[in-house]
């Protein structure tokens, strides 16, 4: 008996997180996925999406304004994924929200899903989504939706390290039904009760950095003993914080990485606590002791890994000739991997699709 193929659009694609995590869930509730389109502004995170995926016969939508102006027939859609712009509605950003044109998009979003009809639609966005502007920005997003003729809309905050990845990474995540029978319930409670009674999963899991971090990387990831000050130290005048390194669940990762903030956003482990494999903190230590210790950033591979891509998939972006600057980028912009396998697997067997 052949298994029913699921048709899919990956919107905002990036890296293809989405598609991954999708893929793996349905394999394990026994669908295949076959991706109809997919829809990417970016050139560099474009020449990494191919490289990973291949070419399967998928229409290549580009730039999401351009393709909802003119669109190409991807026939019949079953699921539409979307990790639509988030800067806009963003802390880290000016939260500007739909006034900035990236969180404008969205609705050249509702436009796409206007026109392909999925029967199920997921999107992620960063949590501050849900509470910009007073919450008037998330009601008019789940109002628009519902305005499509989605009967229900679900949305919850999932956090990355709770999905077997060693990173905080708190996102909220809606879905919406088109019609049929209803989602038996959505929260993030729910999802990962579910998660975690999965007996074999189709992803990788970690249960803290130890198990991403190699031991042996290029001297270019290490910190000079220039910037070495600058990274480790809490600040000066009106911007304090507490620069810690060696987390063993790694901070949000973000699409400026390659930057090197200081050591209270961005993430560096110092040599002796690698080989260590932790048994060596740094919390006893000066500030003295601290500038004579190798310390690096993490590299382009485990920044892919702690999104729940393989080595495999950074190399092949590495191959294609995509630079550590943008694979950064495209790591910081990523949907977690192993989120989108959590939701989909408990959709898949709590009515997301009939």
């Amino acid at each position: 008996m052949s298994k029913k193929t699921l048709r899919i659009v990956d919107l905002f694609a990036g890296l293809g997180g989405f598609r991954l995590g999708i893929e793996a869930a349905a394999e394990d509730a026994g669908f295949s996925v076959q991706t109809a389109g997919f829809s990417e502004c970016d050139s560099f995170a474009m020449k990494s999406y191919q490289a990973i995926h291949g070419q399967n016969g998928e229409v290549e939508m580009g730039d999401i304004r351009e393709f909802v102006r003119s669109p190409a027939s991807l026939g019949p859609i079953d699921i539409a994924a979307a990790g639509f712009p988030c800067q806009p509605f963003s802390m880290m950003g000016k939260e500007k929200g739909f006034s900035d044109n990236r969180g404008d998009v969205f609705f050249d979003l509702l436009t796409a899903l206007r026109a392909t009809r999925p029967a199920l639609v997921c999107l992620e966005n960063v949590k501050g989504l849900r509470t910009h502007n007073k919450g008037q920005s998330f009601l008019r997003v789940v109002t628009s939706i519902k305005d499509l003729g989605y009967e229900q809309v679900e949305h919850a905050v999932f956090n990355t390290s709770n999905y077997g990845l060693p990173q905080v990474r708190n996102r909220v995540f809606i879905v919406a039904k088109l019609k049929g029978k209803s989602i038996k319930g959505f929260s993030e409670e729910l999802v990962r009760n579910h998660f975690n009674s999965i007996p074999k999963k189709q992803i990788k899991v970690y249960s803290t950095v130890h198990n991403i971090l190699k031991q042996d990387v290029a001297d270019k990831y290490y910190l000079s003993d220039r910037i070495k000050p600058t990274i480790l130290s809490s600040g000066t005048g009106g911007f304090k914080a507490n620069s810690e390194i060696n987390q063993t669940i790694a901070r949000p990762l973000t699409s400026t990485m390659v930057k090197m903030h200081r050591a209270c956003q961005d993430n560096y482990y110092s040599d002796d606590f690698i080989r260590s494999r932790g048994r060596i903190s740094t919390a006893k230590f000066t500030m003295k002791d601290m500038l004579k210790k190798r310390i690096r950033k993490i590299t382009p591979r485990e920044a892919f890994m702690l999104q729940g891509f393989s080595e495999t998939h950074v190399s092949l972006a590495s191959r294609a000739g995509v630079s550590d600057h943008q694979l950064y980028k495209q790591a910081g912009n990523a949907v977690s991997v192993n989120v989108v396998y959590a939701i989909f697997h408990y959709l898949f067997h709590k009515g997301g699709l009939d």
